[in-house]
């Protein structure tokens, strides 16, 4: 039972407990003493009815609304964490593949834009990238996979979001924060024309930060596992 209490809101547990510690204090030691007055005495009755009432509210939110939340995002879960799992997949291969072109070591954990940038002044944004489109299987150019794993996020990240009212605040804000990225805006705006850069390092300082947003939201989802 304390573990679905943790999971509730912090303002509801907090109400909570400042409504039992006021009510057991002047059940144990204020009510033993005789009111000066009737005003008094009806006071302290309907000061106790709001905070019994409190108490009960609370314990009606706990049983029936939030424990059968915590029931339907169980239920969820298995498909919410496979998608925003593939999110951050995404991002674990674009860095190896990268890694593999520019033979400079990229790892989530440590990542920064100093590290970025050395890896993308060693790439051609028009060069051949892993990726094979259309048919019979043209190879793609660097910014055409991005563009891929960028629609592939985004089919994500509308799975995942499409089961809101499961969803964690944090796993929300999160997912969002890679949504909302310059890395997907700056990748769009590219990829309708060709661009003189002769090697990717315009892009470094976008992309480190979806990876980085990438990252929190991997730290976040190993809780679940």
């Amino acid at each position: 039972m304390l573990k679905y209490l943790k999971t509730c809101p912090i303002e509801a547990n907090l109400i909570a407990l400042i409504a039992l510690v006021i009510l057991g204090i002047k059940v144990i030691f204020l009510n033993s003493i005789p009111a000066s007055s009737q005003l008094i005495y009806d006071f302290g009755v309907v000061f106790d009815a709001i905070l019994i009432s409190v108490l009960a509210s609370f314990i009606f939110y706990f049983f029936v609304v939030h424990l059968k939340a915590v029931s339907d995002r169980k239920t969820i879960w298995p498909y919410v964490g496979r998608h925003s799992n593939s999110i951050t997949g995404s991002c674990l291969g674009q860095l190896s593949e990268i890694s593999k072109a520019s033979s400079v070591a990229l790892t989530l954990k440590n990542l920064n834009v100093e590290d970025v940038s050395l890896a993308f002044a060693k790439i051609h944004p028009y060069s051949e990238a892993p990726l094979r489109i259309g048919y019979p299987g043209v190879a793609a150019n660097w910014i055409q996979y991005f563009e891929y794993h960028n629609r592939r996020s985004r089919v994500a990240i509308g799975r995942v979001l499409g089961q809101l009212i499961y969803l964690e605040p944090k796993h929300v804000s999160l997912i969002n924060a890679i949504d909302d990225c310059a890395h997907f805006m700056v990748i769009d705006g590219f990829g309708s024309h060709q661009d003189s850069n002769t090697d990717l390092t315009a892009w470094s300082s976008s992309f480190c930060d979806y990876c980085i947003f990438c990252r929190e939201l991997d730290d976040y989802l190993k809780k679940f596992d």
